[in-house]
């Protein structure tokens, strides 16, 4: 009985003392001791003492290094963690990959525009077209550090693109297909100085600086297409300075092709243009709508330039312009004037247009008015002048990231005779930014 005892609690003390020792919870002067009693109890003899402290020690030896195996891989799994990039998604930017030192990250996103657009014309019959007017995806962010940043942003609607194409290429000028709308790399060391190179709306007005998705109504003015620039390859520099924010100007000059997207040509065809903005009460945000209900009152002044030369008749095409933007309090509006002057001679284009608009419910429901006019001056084979009048209301369910805008009204166009015609218009437009 007693020998039969004096195993089980020999086995009793390997079981337990030699994992309590690995982990610490029993010291091994502990273990050696409980040993040395049942020896001099003559419980084991001396080969055995010696060997239960051989057979003690190997067990610990095994349990400590399960312990060190163990703590090795949730260190390497911490430091996986910390070095790895991580992944968020921005409400109305997309998903975002960026490394923990912030030199490079990567934003995934895009927007859809879907949109019904009905017509009355005073001769004719009604037309109703519903179609995905922009589709668009995009990758951007910053690379090697924060002050490198890129932007490709890729048209999925088939847009058709703008600009004299040449014959001999593979497409024609109205020929309707994806391409990257803008995809640029841009050097940003300080809020002043912005230079980037690639293709991007070469800047001009106000509305058209101001993204399609962030329009007051479905979109711009009849006369963004005869003035402005817009999407253009070339070098761009602007920045923000002046003031307690730096935010008290803000200038913007490029030098680009001049013919539109993807459209090769030589050195001396090349569009200078330029804008000025200056914001006398603080800086004013690149969007229409007043959103927000800015309490403080918001001002900005803008004046713009391009010129482009014309190689066959050793002139320029060139536009002036000038702008103002208010937004109080829910109320934003807004009113250009453009003077273009054409190589060719002849009269001036001239355009302009006043828009307004409010927030009868804060942040999600406006209503807005627009009145613009182009005056052809004889320039154009049919007619002197066009004319457009529309009122809007505008669902923002999420701001400008999730919104259903209607507008409707009438476009009157005035030929060379004096006559005049009235075409009515619906349009009805959801975007979704995601």
């Amino acid at each position: 009985m007693f020998s039969t005892r004096c195993h089980l609690l020999i086995l009793t003390s390997l079981l337990v003392s030699a994992p309590l020792v690995a982990q610490g919870v029993v010291q091994p002067e502990v273990e050696q001791r409980l040993f040395e009693m049942l020896r001099e109890q003559n419980a084991i003899t001396q080969p055995q003492y010696h060997e239960l402290l051989e057979l003690s020690r190997s067990a610990a030896e095994r349990a400590d290094f399960s312990l060190q195996v163990a703590g090795a891989t949730e260190a390497l799994i911490a430091r996986l963690q910390e070095s790895g990039p991580s992944l968020a998604y921005k409400p109305g930017k997309g998903f975002a990959f960026t490394t923990p030192d912030k030199k490079a990250s990567m934003t995934v996103g895009g927007r859809v525009q879907a949109r019904l657009t009905s017509t009355w014309p005073e001769k004719g019959t009604e037309n109703i077209d519903i179609n995905a007017s922009r589709v668009r995806l995009w990758l951007k962010g910053n690379a090697f550090s924060p002050d490198w940043k890129y932007e490709i942003q890729l048209e999925l609607a088939g847009t058709r693109v703008k600009g004299d194409v040449d014959p001999a290429g593979t497409f024609a000028s109205n020929s309707r297909f994806a391409y990257a709308k803008e995809a640029w790399i841009c050097w940003e060391p300080s809020k002043a100085v912005n230079a980037y190179w690639g293709i991007f709306p070469a800047p001009y007005s106000r509305q058209l600086y101001i993204s399609d998705s962030k329009q007051q109504f479905v979109n711009r003015w009849i006369g963004n297409d005869e003035f402005a620039p817009d999407d253009q390859t070339g070098m761009w520099v602007g920045g923000e300075f002046g003031g307690e924010k730096e935010d008290l100007f803000r200038y913007d000059v490029s030098v680009v092709n001049g013919t539109g997207l993807h459209v090769p040509v030589g050195n001396s065809t090349l569009m200078y243009t330029g804008r000025l903005a200056f914001n006398p009460f603080g800086g004013v945000d690149d969007s229409e709508c007043d959103l927000g209900g800015r309490e403080d009152f918001g001002m900005q002044l803008g004046i713009n330039a391009w010129t482009k030369e014309d190689d066959a008749l050793g002139a320029a095409d060139s536009c002036v312009g000038a702008d103002v933007s208010v937004v109080w309090n829910g109320l934003y509006a807004t009113a250009e004037y453009h003077d273009k002057t054409h190589a060719a001679g002849g009269p001036d284009t001239k355009g302009w247009f006043v828009q307004a608009g409010f927030f009868v419910v804060p942040g999600e429901l406006e209503i807005g008015v627009r009145h613009a006019r182009i005056d052809f001056g004889g320039t154009m084979p049919s007619d002197a002048s066009v004319t457009e009048t529309l009122g809007v209301l505008g669902w923002f369910i999420d701001g400008h990231r999730f919104k259903t805008q209607l507008d409707c009204g009438v476009i009157t166009t005035e030929n060379l005779l004096g006559v005049q015609e009235d075409e009515w218009r619906l349009r009805i437009q959801t975007q979704l930014i995601f």
